[in-house]
């Protein structure tokens, strides 16, 4: 088991809704695609790179599990024209014989940028060990709104197992108060019919959070179905 994200790393807290610039600081110029493509060892600075994108592969942390299609192909004509306006962020692949880098933020922009028909995008390459990139990854998709609640939920619940950390730990690297953390990882535990519809936004956070005080098992997933279908506040 990788070893728990040090005390001494940056508290997400105050940087949460940043960005990239609030993970890393500032940001240097770019370097050249030769650079990359001669295996080139990566500086550890916020050095701006090139980076083949068929040289990326996505991370194993991603906590997004549904992409819009239709959103990503907005985003590619977006990319098309004007280009991509912050540079994602990777680190060395660990596992040997795929992609040399993997995505640790930014895979909606790779993939759109890759349907776009982009050789190359903009990148930091960062030296993290597993706990950090999985941090980065869920901080990263927290600030989007469209992040889903079971996607939300099963991330944090997946930071704590992994990586062996308390609730109160989790809520503190990514920025969020124990109570929303706690209440989030609590859905995980209801039955997966009531967790698809919360995914298919069917049921919001708040609908999983009561149904929780509802005895467990068939009656708890029809008062889910019921509450559903006629919409219940």
């Amino acid at each position: 088991m990788s070893q728990p994200i040090p005390s001494e790393t940056a508290a997400p807290r105050k940087r949460l809704g940043r960005g990239l610039s609030g993970l890393l600081g500032e940001i240097a110029g770019v370097e050249p695609l030769s650079d990359v493509v001669r295996g080139a060892q990566p500086q550890p600075t916020t050095t701006i790179r090139e980076i083949p994108t068929t040289s990326i592969g996505p991370s194993p942390f991603q906590p997004r599990r549904v992409f819009d299609q239709d959103a990503l192909a907005r985003l590619a004509e977006s990319i098309k024209a004007a280009g991509i306006m912050q540079p994602i962020l990777l680190r060395r692949a660990t596992a040997a014989g795929g992609p040399e880098f993997e995505l640790v933020a930014g895979e909606r922009r790779w993939r759109a940028a890759t349907l776009a028909g982009l050789a190359t995008v903009p990148a930091v390459v960062s030296e993290l060990d597993d706990a950090r990139a999985a941090q980065w990854a869920l901080i990263e998709n927290l600030q989007r709104q469209d992040l889903g609640a079971m996607e939300r939920a099963w991330a944090l619940r997946g930071l704590c197992e992994r990586f062996g950390l308390t609730q109160a730990q989790a809520a503190e690297r990514v920025g969020l108060d124990r109570t929303t953390v706690t209440n989030l990882i609590r859905v995980t535990e209801l039955e997966a019919e009531v967790r698809e519809m919360l995914d298919r936004g069917e049921l919001s956070l708040g609908h999983g959070k009561a149904l929780l005080a509802a005895p467990p098992g068939p009656e708890r997933v029809g008062l889910a179905s019921r509450a559903a279908a006629q919409r219940w506040s």
